[in-house]
């Protein structure tokens, strides 16, 4: 997780500087910080090994789909992982 919130960091950093000031631009760099903000309760349980195997397994599945760029995939193991197959 921490390679995915640093790929994104260089791209909002490799922005111009009209395109960093611009409403678009701070609403992303808004999401990035929320986005950390968030994630730093998970980051802090993955450090102390302190989260469910399963949990995990799903997260590897998530991470592995993201890195691959495949969101609809990423998405829909979120979704197993959240709600599980109910339908």
């Amino acid at each position: 997780m921490k390679l995915l919130l640093q790929k994104w960091r260089i791209g909002l950093n490799n922005r111009t500087e009209v395109e960093k000031r611009a409403v678009k631009g701070k609403l992303q760099s808004a999401t990035y910080a929320q986005t950390q903000s968030y994630l730093r309760p998970l980051m802090k349980k993955l450090r102390q090994n302190n989260l469910p195997p399963d949990i995990q397994e799903s997260l590897t599945e998530i991470i592995g789909h993201l890195l691959d760029r495949n969101y609809i995939a990423a998405n829909d193991a979120y979704s197993r992982m959240a709600i599980g197959n109910a339908a």
